[in-house]
């Protein structure tokens, strides 16, 4: 079932439909072996997910998507559900994440549930902010979707426009014409925004940089009949602590440093304190 089915499958049963946080955790990872149960400031990794998840309103159910019996017991501990264990067919390291996606949200349609939102969280990003993430939930009953990104370095120097003769032209080179270099690189910028990231022009108002989605949240809405892929939102993640994404034993280091050293200057969900 797709998303304009789900909408119409939503709009016929709204005052039974549910708001779903899905957490992807595989338990084949490679670079560190058992990542999304390795301790992080003494609880496992995806603790910190899933207790975000269970203390964010509005969420009905928190869903652990696992093919790993041990990471599902873990994930019960600290409050989430783990009603099946994925297929070892879309669990293997080069699997999609649209599949688990897929998997989970038919798996919930099968059993009687009518879908209003379905957030997945990466388990990796362990330090959210716990008044973002509530504002991006609240924007997914608004949106089909509702993103993360980050800025990263970008070469722009190798960065073409199309000419109005269907032809490429570089940036640097269009700017000699009109003499102004930031103002054709912003006006590329804002482009390229709106055609990769449907509602987030207005970042093209700062800091000129390439755009990476992250998997701080991923939030699909079925409350209306808008477009699947229109009525978008991206929220940039901007703090260094907040974007730390594990997946090296240099980033667990990294991250316990984070724990005992610095101030966040945020609230982050901290497994300790949420409970099991």
């Amino acid at each position: 079932m797709n998303i304009a089915a789900r909408k119409q499958r939503y709009l016929a049963n709204p005052d039974g439909a549910i708001t779903v946080v899905h957490i992807p955790a595989r338990g084949g990872s490679t670079r560190v072996p058992r990542k999304n149960i390795h301790l992080l400031g003494g609880a496992p990794l995806i603790a910190y997910s899933i207790c975000v998840a269970r203390s964010l309103r509005g969420v009905d159910r928190v869903i652990v998507n696992t093919d790993s019996e041990e990471i599902a017991e873990v994930a019960r501990a600290y409050g989430a559900e783990t009603p099946f264990l994925r297929p070892a067919e879309i669990s293997h390291e080069t699997a999609l994440l649209q599949d688990a996606q897929r998997y989970a949200m038919d798996w919930l349609e099968s059993c009687g549930a009518t879908l209003a939102g379905f957030v997945t969280l990466y388990p990796t990003s362990p330090f959210r902010s716990l008044a973002r993430t509530q504002a991006m939930l609240d924007e997914v009953r608004r949106r089909t979707l509702v993103g993360t990104m980050v800025r990263v370095p970008f070469q722009w120097g190798r960065v073409c426009r199309e000419r109005g003769d269907g032809m490429l032209e570089p940036i640097a080179q269009a700017a000699q014409h009109s003499g102004d270099l930031d103002a054709a690189m912003t006006e590329a910028y804002r482009t390229f925004l709106a055609q990769r990231f449907p509602g987030s022009e207005h970042l093209a108002a700062g800091r000129l940089a390439h755009i990476k989605r992250t998997g701080h949240f991923i939030g699909i809405g079925f409350h209306d009949e808008s477009p699947e892929d229109g009525d978008a939102c991206y929220f940039e993640i901007e703090h260094p602590l907040e974007r730390i994404d594990i997946d090296t034993d240099e980033d667990f280091a990294l991250a316990e440093e984070a724990l005992a050293r610095f101030d966040f200057g945020f609230n982050i969900a901290r497994p300790e304190e949420c409970g099991r």
